[in-house]
This record gives structure tokens, C-alpha cells and sequence, in this order.
């Protein structure tokens, strides 16, 4: 003769499978803001294939625009690895322009649903002497603004102007056939200093994370010194 389940082994086995499925539903909704990810269910006003037409400024804190700067729409559909208990981004899809004089921006992105999270990002972007410098500056999400309209506007404001300007002139002042080999092989320096002696303009580039100094004089290169890494005052590159 068979047993039936007495009722009480029936709601207790109802109120687990409920407690289940409610814990279930907080742990997603945990892994999506961990992620960075708009809540579910994911909801957007348009279908695939739209376009959307994305467009701004980029400028420093005093609102002084800044021109010729790469402006990227990054596009991705985060995961979260239990395992790790961290963020997984995925693929990341681009699209990309630059400031104008005026530090403004525009551009095209087509629709694709599996993108769930979108930033608008500034990065100074400067190829010289076959080495490429690539600094992001500013970034904002603009999934909100993504998902609900065909038109998105943003404005990015870039903390560290000075930064920009340092970094230009920098590259702009490399002039001798060894000042743009130490580039190609050490990068931007975290501080240049310069000084004029009776023997010629002396310069050193200070790599404190590296370990190391380079000394030029009147364009040449001296020598590479090395010491043991440090940290630059205010953790900051200043060429």
C-alpha cells in the first residue's frame, strides 16, 4: 500500500521550492548590479537595426573644450562568474571618432539587442615615431540613455586636462633620432625634467614605476640609469 504525503510535508516541500526560486531571483538581480548590467527583463524602445545617433562634448572641468581626442562607444553583454565572484565583459564591440576644435562629438551605432551595458569613453590617442600612446581619460555609462532613445547626448568632462597637454607637448618636442628611440622603447615618462648647463640642454625622464632615468643631452642619449621602482608624488604621470 502506498504512502501519501501528509499535508505538512507538502507545504514544507512548497515553501523550500518558493525560497528556492525567491533566492534564485536575488542572486541574479545580485550578479546583474554586480555586472554593471540594466535589470532584467532587458527592455529597449528599439528593435534591431535601428540607429542610434550619439553626440556631445568633450571638455575640461572649466568647460574648455578639448579637440582631437578619440571618443569610443563601447558595447558589451556583462556576465557574472560565481566561481570568481567577479565581472566577466564579454566581446566588447567599438565605434569611434574625435573631438572637433569645438570638442564636439557625434556618431552611429545599429542596434544590436545582445548589448546589454554601453559607456561613452575619451581616450588620448597619439601614434608618433612608430609607438602608440593610448590614456582613457572619461568614461560614462549611457545604458539608460541607449535603451530609450534614438537620439543620446553626453558630455564628458576630463579631469585631467593637464594631463593631455603635458602628454602633447611631450611627443611634440621629440625631435632627435634618439629621443624617439627611448620612446618607442620606454613610453611616456612619469616626470621630464629639463635644464640648461654650460655642456648643453639637459633633459631626464624619470620611469619611478620602472626603475629607471634617462638622460639626454642636446637630443642624445647619455645613459639609461636604473634604481629601485617608486612611487611618483601624487601617483600621476607628468611629462
Amino acid at each position: 500500500m502506498s504512502r501519501s504525503r501528509s499535508p505538512t510535508t507538502g507545504s514544507r516541500t512548497a515553501a523550500a521550492a518558493l525560497l528556492a526560486l525567491a533566492a534564485a531571483s536575488v542572486l541574479t538581480a545580485l550578479a546583474a548590479a554586480s555586472a554593471g548590467a540594466a535589470p532584467w527583463p532587458w527592455r529597449s524602445v528599439h528593435a534591431a537595426g535601428d540607429r542610434v545617433r550619439v553626440q556631445g562634448t568633450v571638455a575640461d572641468p572649466a568647460g574648455q573644450p578639448l579637440a582631437g581626442l578619440t571618443v569610443e562607444l563601447e558595447a558589451w553583454n556583462p556576465s557574472f562568474d560565481w566561481s570568481s565572484w567577479s565581472t566577466e565583459t564579454g566581446p566588447v564591440e567599438r565605434r569611434s571618432t574625435r573631438s572637433s576644435e569645438r570638442g564636439e562629438f557625434g556618431l552611429d551605432w545599429t542596434w544590436d539587442p545582445g548589448h546589454r551595458r554601453f559607456d561613452l569613453v575619451a581616450r588620448l590617442r597619439e601614434e608618433v615615431a612608430g609607438r602608440t600612446l593610448d590614456l582613457e581619460l572619461a568614461r560614462v555609462d549611457v545604458t539608460e540613455r541607449m535603451t530609450g532613445s534614438a537620439s543620446v547626448a553626453a558630455a564628458l568632462v576630463v579631469e585631467r586636462a593637464d594631463l593631455v597637454r603635458r602628454a602633447r607637448a611631450f611627443l611634440a618636442a621629440l625631435a632627435s633620432d634618439d629621443e624617439r628611440r627611448a620612446w618607442r622603447d620606454l613610453g611616456l615618462p612619469e616626470r621630464v625634467e629639463r635644464v640648461e648647463s654650460p655642456l648643453g640642454d639637459e633633459a631626464a625622464w624619470w620611469y619611478f614605476a620602472a626603475g629607471r632615468v634617462a638622460r639626454f643631452r642636446d637630443g642624445r642619449l647619455v645613459e639609461v640609469e636604473t634604481f629601485a621602482p617608486v612611487r611618483p608624488v601624487g601617483g600621476e604621470a607628468e611629462p
